[in-house]
């Protein structure tokens, strides 16, 4: 029972930010079902194995490490002010 009723009243605390803050509520609805906004593979980097590491990221400007490529992935995927706390929890 407790459950249930915890359920409700998130149920009912999200209808009222829903209808304070609609398109919050719609990015957040489409994080949390996994769906990923139209056009987001449009954004994404290309690399080679050529590409330099960003002076950020490494001052020998050594070959782009998979860490470095990741982090440009998920700087590029983050229009978002939601989802760049994602890159700061992987220290890009």
């Amino acid at each position: 029972m407790q459950g249930s009723q915890e359920e409700a009243e998130w149920s009912e605390t999200f209808a009222q930010y829903k209808t304070k803050y609609p398109e919050e509520a719609e990015e957040f609805e489409m994080i949390m079902s996994g769906k990923l906004p139209d056009g987001w593979d449009k954004v994404l980097p290309e690399f080679t194995p050529e590409d330099k590491a960003r002076p950020f990221v490494c001052d020998s400007f050594a070959p782009a490490s998979t860490h470095a490529c990741a982090c440009a992935i998920i700087d590029a995927c983050s229009p978002s002010p939601m989802l760049p706390m994602a890159a700061w929890q992987f220290h890009c």
